[in-house]
């Protein structure tokens, strides 16, 4: 809801700053508050309303740039190709939110409890893993460790 409602509220605030200050503006102030609604819950996600903060933060992040952006596209290209540019616009987005679900959801389940849960710090074990140069692990292929955390997993042959 957080989210939702940011995003209602700040998409118009990020059409006024750009008629007042150009597009840059908004684009800016929205990847920033983007970035700090990831770093709140990698401090700390002890308490609710952190994760309510967090949501609130990408709500307003998305408002001010996305408005910003599809704007800022439509003005840079001629009017016979703003179809177009602002197609690709969407096509992007639309690939971006489904290989970032994906790659999510990868990392998340890396590292499982035994009931097949993610477990708490499965995020930092994987981004640990990753830096190091180490693949995910699958059970039953040969030269990995056996994991014992995702009974329910199926044995490659």
């Amino acid at each position: 809801m957080p989210l939702t409602a940011a995003q209602l509220v700040f998409g118009p605030v990020s059409g006024i700053l750009e008629g007042r200050l150009g597009a840059r503006v908004p684009l800016m102030l929205g990847s920033i508050l983007g970035v700090a609604a990831y770093v709140v819950p990698a401090i700390s996600h002890a308490a609710s309303w952190l994760l309510l903060l967090s949501a609130a933060l990408s709500g307003i992040g998305i408002g001010l740039a996305q408005a910003a952006m599809t704007n800022a596209i439509i003005e840079s290209v001629p009017p016979s190709q703003t179809g177009i540019a602002t197609s690709l616009n969407a096509i992007v987005r639309t690939i971006g939110r489904s290989l970032g679900s994906a790659v999510l959801a990868e990392i998340l389940t890396s590292h499982t409890g035994p009931h097949g849960i993610p477990a708490e710090d499965a995020l930092h074990h994987r981004i640990l893993d990753l830096r190091r140069g180490r693949r995910r692990r699958r059970p039953g292929r040969p030269g990995t460790a056996q994991s014992n955390d995702r009974p329910h997993a199926r044995q490659e042959q």
